[in-house]
């Protein structure tokens, strides 16, 4: 697909070879792609029925190369162009999430990672679950609201340990949490 600008005539490839080079952590190689589906002349709707540019904008978004308001419109552009029944939506719920706690909108961000959490559970996405769920917990940790961050811990590692997910990136914000929760706890007792 690296000949004659095939890249450009089929925008799904390029832009879930772009995803996949960014989370294997070729982010060089993720952005020619990016490239790629951005100067794309394809017309046709994503597999999903979504426009190539919610698609584009969620990828461009979870890079981040833009900055705080880029990610913010891209966030927006993916919650607007995906539709509840993608498979990509729950994506655009935690990228919503991440750009509005980028923003200083932790209350929006929670309700937006809420949302993810009930999704990824109806749809048995550990990934997308414990991802949200630990970063609900640091939203309530930063307001205050330990018992909540305990739950969403608790909840979140329970579920990364029965699928034998906890060492996967996507618990990094569970174990975050869980530390600072003993850590508090230590200072409690000293």
């Amino acid at each position: 697909f690296d000949r004659d600008g095939e890249r450009e005539k089929r925008t799904p490839l390029a832009v879930l070879a772009g995803w996949t080079l960014a989370v294997e952590g070729h982010t060089s190689e993720a952005r020619r792609w990016l490239a790629s589906a951005t100067r794309s002349t394809d017309p046709a709707a994503m597999p999903d029925g979504a426009g190539k540019e919610a698609w584009i904008a969620l990828l461009r978004g979870f890079m981040a190369p833009y900055g705080a308001d880029a990610l913010m419109a891209d966030a927006c552009a993916g919650l607007e162009g995906i539709s509840p029944d993608s498979p990509f939506r729950q994506t655009a719920l935690i990228l919503g999430g991440f750009a509005h706690i980028t923003s200083g909108a932790t209350d929006a961000a929670d309700q937006l990672l809420g949302e993810a959490v009930k999704l990824s559970e109806s749809r048995k996405s550990i990934p997308g679950l414990t991802l949200a769920l630990g970063e609900r917990a640091l939203l309530a940790i930063s307001r205050g609201d330990m018992a909540a961050a305990a739950e969403h811990v608790e909840r979140g590692l329970a579920i990364a340990h029965d699928a034998g997910t906890e060492d996967e990136t996507p618990s990094i914000a569970l174990h975050a949490a869980a530390a600072h929760g003993w850590s508090s706890t230590v200072r409690v007792l000293a």
